[in-house]
């Protein structure tokens, strides 16, 4: 007995090491790809209570609300949360939440194989290969796909809770460890680990909302598992799972207000997404058999024909022949056979999926099954041989999960940076136009416009309807002072994208610099109306407004930036030179004292308060504070105007 604990202990820190070790260096990758706009900028998860916030009605990130992307997804926005308030905006500890959630799938994987086969060995092969799978390499690199972690770990450890309760509530065909109880300990044991796996539903609901595939799991276990006559009792311990199922739908649809389908059809109409979801399917089956090619976005083309289609159409029609063989040959396989297949519906794309069509990160569910039915096969057959033979089905073993471990391990870099995973994704899809487009905004803030200017182009030759890209080109093109052309740009962004409020704000910018003032006025207007939380829109509104010379609505502008921004220095500048033109002088000189203390090396800051000093008759502070501000801009261009404007206060004196 003290030998077999000694193997098992072995066995899981093996395992342990073999789920952490291959992701270690994306301990080092930082916010890429969609983390600056979940995390960086979304001001929801700075702060964990109330919870229930969590659980309301979400909006845009650029409102300052929860990202549409997690904010559906309530327990993965309040697992950022958490990590927001232990690490604050230092990637590493994110990353290596997703490690830990990582390695608790593993061991479910491991404890999932266990409660079906009873064989520790089987379990540990299932797990091993569940946790080096390079398939699931995205679920844990990239920061997004913490909401297939957490729903993963609560469906799997849903799904082993609900096998305990049917082994407490009568005869299983799987489980054959009925227990001798009496009565009354059997319905209480049946009770909590029912009430476990209905709990881990609604979790798994909660994380994302593939996590329904629980109940489906559940359903396909019960009706292939089970003999008919017993059904009478299975219905009623699915009606609750069901009307979880449709009080989260109903939940997620009008109070998170999530989308359940894609804005768009990606083949162009209903039919070309159909036939595209095939050759989808296809490369997800490549993908898992051949992960030689590894992207953070596989391109489907729109077919032009349907050979690719149909090809798509066999591998998913070869799923089910091999689900049906699976479950009438061994009940074990059988369950992992079913539930890849159950698995893979909600990524099927039928139903369009927002924001792309595939994503390798989708697969860490599904292939679950995969890893279980393969576990369970390897170990089988290694029992039905023996010597060289054997040895030789071990050694195999072995070196596929080198393999696919060593895959992990230099693909993992892949993700350090923007322009890493934007160019990671023009290897393989080099007409992708969202990777030529983020490979533009990383070379633009580099300070090299032109070759971003070409990439944001071959992004609209791509998809001419792109509207981020237009914006992005409409930057570059204003920066050159190409203004014309940049207003061109700012019109389409704001055409392809009516609701981005950057679209309206640059559009105005534009209009401003080509003196069209007022035309400019009703864009910023329209920008905050679409994003009212945003500093920099009501900021460039106050300026125009100044210039206009309707300073009491500037003033307004601006003391709301420093509402949503209290430490806008620009912002604070403005108000105290806009209550210096209003005439109220002793409040321009609170604001700019204040100013100052929060940065005393602002040379305007000091001219204004000179200003307002000398209105006030103080001609020998205000004196004194015009040489401050000569004295921090030595090359002012009005430093003679200033210098006699000294000479004359100090006369009045």
């Amino acid at each position: 007995m003290k030998s077999r604990r000694v193997f098992l202990a072995l066995g899981l820190a093996g395992l342990t090491l073999l789920a952490i070790l291959p992701f270690l260096p994306a301990l080092q990758n930082g916010f890429v790809w969609d983390d600056p706009e979940f995390i960086v900028n979304n001001k929801t998860i700075r702060e964990i209570f109330p919870l229930a916030r969590f659980f309301q009605r979400q909006g845009l990130v650029t409102s300052g609300d929860i990202y549409p992307a997690t904010g559906s997804r309530p327990l993965t926005t309040l697992s950022l949360a958490l990590d927001y308030h232990t690490w604050k905006l230092d990637p590493t500890g994110y990353h290596l939440t997703n490690l830990i959630l990582h390695l608790l799938c593993v061991w479910a994987t491991g404890l999932l194989a266990f409660q079906l086969t009873r064989s520790w060995t089987a379990s540990g092969i299932a797990a091993a290969f569940f946790s080096v799978l390079p398939a699931h390499a995205e679920a844990v690199i990239a920061l997004l796909g913490r909401s297939d972690l957490l729903a993963t770990l609560f469906v799997i450890i849903g799904f082993v809770v609900y096998l305990k309760s049917a082994a407490h509530s009568g005869p299983s065909s799987i489980i054959n460890d009925r227990l001798s109880l009496p009565p009354v300990i059997r319905y209480r044991s049946y009770f909590i680990w029912y009430l476990s796996s209905v709990i881990c539903f609604l979790l798994a609901c909660l994380s994302k909302e593939t996590g329904m595939v629980l109940f489906g799991l559940i359903v396909g276990y019960e009706l292939f598992f089970n003999p008919p006559r017993i059904w009478r009792r299975i219905i009623p311990r699915l009606v609750p799972f069901l009307l979880i199922g449709l009080f989260y739908w109903l939940y997620r649809g009008q109070v998170l207000k999530g989308n359940t389908a894609g804005l768009e059809w990606w083949g162009g109409t209903p039919f070309n997404n159909y036939l595209m979801s095939f050759q989808a399917y296809a490369k997800y089956v490549w993908l898992i058999l051949f992960p030689a090619v590894l992207s953070p976005m596989h391109m489907v083309p729109i077919p032009a024909g349907i050979f690719f289609s149909l090809l798509g159409l066999l591998f998913a029609l070869g799923t089910v022949v091999l689900v049906a063989a699976a479950v009438k040959k061994d009940r074990v396989l059988g369950v992992g056979a079913l539930w890849f297949a159950i698995a893979m519906l909600p990524i099927a794309n039928i139903l369009p999926i927002p924001g792309m069509i595939m994503a390798e990160r989708w697969l860490y569910m599904p292939t679950a099954g995969l890893c279980l039915a393969a576990g369970f096969a390897a170990f089988r057959y290694s029992r039905k041989i023996s010597g060289i033979a054997r040895v030789l089905v071990w050694i195999s073993l072995l070196l596929i999960l080198f393999i696919y471990s060593t895959r992990i391990f230099f693909w993992c870099p892949a993700w350090k940076t923007d322009e890493s995973v934007a160019r990671a994704v023009l290897k393989t899809s080099p007409e992708s136009h969202m990777a030529l487009n983020n490979l533009g905004k990383v070379l633009l803030e580099r300070g090299q416009a032109r070759e971003a200017e070409v990439l944001f182009r071959k992004a609209l030759e791509q998809k001419p309807r792109y509207g981020v890209a237009h914006l992005n080109l409409a930057m570059v093109l204003r920066d050159q002072d190409r203004l014309e052309e940049a207003k061109a740009e700012c019109l389409k962004a704001v055409e392809f994208s009516p609701g981005d409020p950057d679209a309206q704000n640059n559009l105005g910018v534009v209009l401003w610099r080509l003196g069209d003032l007022p035309t400019a006025l009703e864009h910023f207007q329209e920008a905050i109306h679409l994003n009212p939380r945003s500093g920099t829109y009501h900021f460039n509104l106050g300026l125009a407004l100044n210039q206009l010379g309707l300073i009491e609505e500037a003033l307004a502008e601006f003391r709301i930036v420093v509402y949503i921004d209290p430490n806008n220095i620009d912002a604070r500048l403005y108000i105290g030179y806009a209550l210096g033109k209003l005439g109220k002088n002793q409040e321009a000189e609170t604001e700019l004292r204040a100013l100052i203390k929060m940065k005393k090396n602002l040379p305007e800051a000091h001219y204004n308060l000179a200003g307002a000093l000398e209105a006030q008759g103080r001609y020998a502070e205000a004196a004194e504070e015009y040489k401050i501000y000569l004295s921090g801009a030595p090359d002012a261009g009005n430093r003679n105007f200033v210098e006699g404007k000294i000479k004359k206060l100090y006369d009045q004196k």
